[in-house]
């Protein structure tokens, strides 16, 4: 389970940081609004977010004694 978490994170945060370098590019060179970019890196890291709490609960049982996956800690 660590390391699918570690790999989702670690692709995550990749994605992420080439959405933040793809904006800075567009606000440097002025072609193009960043807000679309930077629109979509707020969704990922929003969603990032959410789904590392929803492993936190299952990993850490007595912030949620029910987690994502429907398991229920005892």
């Amino acid at each position: 389970m660590g390391r699918d978490l570690h790999d989702t994170l670690e692709q995550e945060l990749s994605g992420l940081a080439i959405l933040l370098h793809t904006s800075a590019q567009q606000f440097e060179s002025g072609d193009r609004a960043p807000d679309q970019t930077l629109g979509l890196a707020r969704q990922l890291l929003r969603r990032s977010r959410e789904e590392s709490r929803s492993c936190e609960a299952c990993l850490i049982p007595s912030c949620n004694p029910v987690c994502h996956s429907g398991y229920v800690h005892p």
